[in-house]
């Protein structure tokens, strides 16, 4: 995390939980020893941010196949539309996390926000579908 009053607070608070759990927290600040050091500290962290980022738009191309699969078998009930919306909002949630976690502003993001964004359309059009099919009936 980067080194700032905020960051310094919340480790504090983490550590305090910790500890009223019956837990041990060491809490301690990390300076780089060089600037190598840094930029393959600020590298390391891109990495992981990226890959929680890939697993967010994997997770909203899965729901955007998922909701093709569902238009094809043209099942509209309302069960499944009730699924469809809670696999989304686990999408975006996982993707708020990882947002709250991106303190570099990770280059990734905007692939996640994007993938989240068709998966909002594919669903909006499953939704259409199923209006249109419940008034033909």
């Amino acid at each position: 995390m980067p080194n700032t009053p905020e960051f310094a607070g919340r480790i504090v608070q983490l550590g305090e939980r910790i500890e009223e759990g019956g837990g041990v927290a060491l809490k301690f600040e990390a300076v780089a020893m060089t600037e190598a050091d840094d930029k393959f500290m600020k590298r390391m962290f891109e990495v992981a941010r990226t890959d929680e980022y890939m697993q967010v738009a994997r997770g909203a191309k899965r729901l955007i196949e998922h909701i093709r699969r569902e238009l094809e078998r043209r099942d509209f009930r309302f069960a499944e539309l009730e699924t469809l919306e809670e696999e989304l909002e686990k999408v975006r949630r996982q993707h708020k996390r990882v947002v709250e976690r991106d303190h570099l502003g990770t280059p990734a993001k905007e692939e996640a926000a994007s993938a989240i964004l068709e998966a909002e359309k594919a669903l909006q059009a499953y939704l259409e579908k199923a209006y249109e099919n419940e008034n033909r009936a």
